[in-house]
């Protein structure tokens, strides 16, 4: 073993340069590999800390309407009682709501939370890792309370928590409640998380107790005694609806079951809350990552069969010497364990400083699980350790079929197996291509996002919170203190932003209770709404202050839902007597205006009818401030001053609209900038496959080349010689990876409803890029080729 390891020392330093190519591809292979590893076991062990995940479903609603068709992951409060009561198969069934409170011990204000208000048996239905108390108990009653370690800490520091007792404000009422239960934080990679738990009694009153009544952020779980049958499923939901919806609900509306290991999945239902992921990209994921497994393998072995044949002299000795051919394998073996811990090392350091920039790019933690402490160090050394073991075995097997006594007078080991070599190296251009017209692609529909008029203007706007029952109080006279500020130039109080999810309610032509009764997104605004954002009105006019009947007697509709209605125009609605469906009674107004349509949902979504209205009695939860030019960061500060001369003292956090209207496009940025990471690491590792598979060829032609050069060819023509089977197999992979490419970003387009066309010129530009690089990959080998001298390759024969 020893000879074993100088003689490997002493043959990389030798080949240092070919050594260095061959760690140069494993490190940026392996070291891509390994993250992309750690992102796919992110996702697929996503809510699998819950023991019973295969046996959960949750319950969604579709509302199905002539113009569009909606999907909601919210129910009503008065639909898990009657699932329990209908389902034999159902061994239990939970709902659960957020809701923001105001905590205080004492005199001791802990500031703002927002706890998770479960029934009773939600713990029976979802894993939880008890540190103290008793969780079985902990909800039976409306005094319970569950907390997690960080809140623990956070309220009590050292002392127990158990059995201490907090006040919470929250906009459904007061109460005490008492700690039962101290549990461990939830993982990361779970639908859901809270820092404290307690009964569902405190939020239900505050919603209808309707069937219809669709309440965002209400989830309902079901628990099966048996594994899922989703059809089976959908079909009992189906009796239920028609049994016991009432007649004109139950033509719009349906519920539908999605399996609790499918939520992380499942993208597009409204009210929808947690991470998501994708199954398309955790497949692209594990192409991706068999592919830099075998690309750099493949690599490795170029290089080591062409190092191998300028030894072929060494091991024909060898051979007729009669060392056993296990002794000869051992000695490569040997030189790729010594390379390949060198890469582990290498990779090690590599992971240790790109992890972290990954998991703050994408905000999620990736050392979990097996790749967390002693358990990712033996992953990597095993894992190396096979790799060197092909990496080794493969170059060997190669070469020495082909050695005999004919290499004592220079040949070179044979030239065959150069299609499977090319072959692999289309491969890698093909993913290459792939790679480069998705990136491509990809940037240019983030550009047109981050360019496109939304209907409304979202500079110089920022929006604070205003759902702590303490600050809501506040409300109006906050608005007024920043109306005095030179900086502000408008301020709204709204029920919801103006983009992202809004209430639904119901909406009928005229003032009778018969006729359609579409349900249509609302916003309850206030005078200074148009003001802020500045959407345009095309009829009629917005709300004022002049008239005193706009206060819940009048509505302002944008053009989509004048359609809805069969308007002819929007003069024509304009007038109009509208009534807003009440759970036993009508709200009727007037269409005072109608306004233009504007994207108040992400751009994946089409544009909807949406109504503004004046509701006095409803929730305020949002105040919008459109602030002057000038630094925004400052001016936040001078808002916050204003907030503490009020006596606010809850932390206010101020989120600017712009900033807020990118975490919508977040995960899309996340995925465009790993492609576009992705295809530099492929393009990268595709050049060293044409260096390794350049360097092979020109070893196995070093005769050819210095004949050539005798004869007076120039380097041009040699170059020419040499360029051309790469030029070919450039041309196989645009000519293969530029459809596929062009398959799977047109998918990824028309996910939006707005998006770009996929451009001609993607292909030209990636074929430019890369025909360029492995231009001057293969001008580096012949260079070097050509610079040796004919006469000392031709005088071996």
């Amino acid at each position: 073993m020893r000879h074993h390891l100088l003689f490997s020392l002493r043959s990389l330093w030798r080949f240092r340069s070919t050594a260095f190519l061959q760690i140069l591809g494993f490190v940026v292979g392996l070291g891509a590999l390994i993250p992309v590893l750690m992102v796919l076991y992110y996702h697929m062990r996503f809510d699998k800390f819950h023991d019973k995940a295969d046996r959960i479903v949750r319950v969604s609603t579709r509302v199905s309407l002539p113009e569009s068709t909606s999907i909601y992951a919210a129910t009503s409060k008065s639909l898990a009682p009657l699932l329990k009561e209908q389902m034999a198969d159902v061994e239990e069934v939970v709902r659960y709501r957020y809701m923001p409170a105001s905590v205080t011990l004492g005199d001791q204000n802990l500031g703002q939370s927002y706890p998770l208000f479960a029934d009773q048996g939600f713990f029976d239905v979802f894993s939880a890792q008890v540190v103290a108390g008793d969780i079985a108990t902990a909800l039976q009653t409306p005094d319970g309370l569950v907390i997690n370690q960080t809140t623990a800490v956070r309220f009590f520091g050292e002392d127990d928590p158990i059995g201490q007792t907090v006040s919470l404000e929250t906009p459904a009422g007061s109460f005490s409640a008492q700690v039962k239960a101290v549990i461990r934080d939830y993982p990361e990679n779970v639908s859901f998380t809270f820092d404290m738990a307690t009964s569902y009694s405190h939020v239900e009153n505050a919603m209808r107790d309707n069937l219809g009544a669709l309440v965002p952020g209400n989830f309902t779980y079901l628990l099966m005694k048996a594994r899922i049958d989703e059809a089976r499923l959908a079909g009992e939901f189906a009796a239920i609806t028609e049994e016991h919806f009432p007649e004109g609900m139950r033509d719009v509306m349906s519920l539908l079951p999605v399996a609790f290991t499918e939520v992380h999945y499942t993208n597009g239902h409204q009210f929808d809350s947690g991470r998501k992921g994708s199954k398309l990209n955790d497949l692209a994921l594990g192409v991706l990552a068999v592919f830099l497994l075998l690309v750099s393998i493949a690599n490795y072995v170029n290089l080591a069969t062409a190092l191998l044949m300028r030894r072929s002299k060494e091991l024909a000795i060898r051979k007729i010497i009669g060392e056993p051919v296990g002794q000869q394998y051992g000695q490569l073996l040997v030189e790729s364990v010594c390379m390949l811990s060198l890469v582990i090392l290498l990779i090690n350091i590599l992971t240790f400083f790109l992890v972290p920039e990954i998991e703050a790019m994408l905000n999620i933690t990736l050392r979990t699980g097996l790749f967390t402490g002693v358990s990712y160090y033996l992953f990597t050394f095993f894992f190396g350790l096979a790799v060197a073991g092909v990496s080794s075995i493969v170059p060997f097997w190669l070469v020495s079929s082909t050695i005999s006594v004919t290499n004592l007078k220079g040949a070179a080991a044979g030239r065959s197996k150069l299609s499977l070599r090319y072959g692999l190296l289309g491969l890698q251009l093909i993913v290459s291509v792939l790679f480069a017209v998705i990136a491509l692609g990809m940037d240019e529909q983030l550009r047109f996002i981050k360019n496109k008029d939304l209907g409304f203007d979202k500079e110089q706007v920022v929006t604070m919170s205003i759902t702590d029952p303490q600050v809501n109080a506040k409300a109006d006279a906050i608005k007024q203190a920043f109306l005095q500020q030179s900086y502000v130039s408008a301020a709204s109080i709204s029920l919801t932003p103006i983009t992202g999810d809004h209430v639904r309610a119901q909406f009928r032509l005229g003032a009778d209770s018969t006729g359609a009764t579409p349900m249509m997104n609302a916003n309850y605004v206030d005078v200074d709404f148009d003001e802020v954002y500045e959407v345009k009105l095309v009829a009629g006019r917005f709300f004022s202050k002049e008239f005193a009947s706009d206060i819940g007697r009048a509505f302002v509709l944008n053009k989509k839902a004048v359609e809805a209605f069969g308007f002819q125009s929007p003069q024509a609605a304009v007038g109009q007597t509208l009534s807003k469906v009440l759970a036993d009674s009508l709200n009727t107004g007037t269409i005072i205006g109608v306004m233009e349509d504007y994207h108040f949902q992400s751009l994946y979504q089409e544009l909807e009818p949406m109504i503004w209205q004046i509701v006095p009695a409803s929730s305020r939860n949002l105040l919008a401030v459109k602030l002057e030019n000038g630094d925004v960061e400052e001016q936040k500060k001078k808002l916050r001053a204003v907030l503490s001369d009020l006596g606010v003292t809850q932390e206010i956090e101020f989120t600017s609209l712009t900033d807020a209207l990118d975490m919508a496009y977040r995960e899309d940025d996340r995925l465009s900038f790993f492609i576009r990471v992705s295809a530099g690491v492929i393009v990268l590792i595709a050049l060293l496959g044409v260096f390794g598979l350049a360097a092979f060829i020109l070893e196995t032609r070093r005769k050819e080349m210095g004949i050539r050069k005798l004869l007076g060819a120039e380097l041009w023509h040699i170059m020419a010689q040499m360029g051309r089977p790469f030029a070919g197999v450039l041309a196989v992979g645009l000519m293969v990876g530029a459809p596929v490419s062009y398959y799977f970003l047109g998918n990824w387009l028309n996910s939006f409803a707005f998006h770009v066309s996929a451009s001609w010129w993607y292909v030209p530009a990636a074929a430019i890029l890369i025909g360029a690089l492995m231009a001057t990959s293969v001008y580096r080998q012949v260079t070097k080729a050509a610079a040796t001298n004919p006469a000392e390759v031709l005088r071996e024969e």
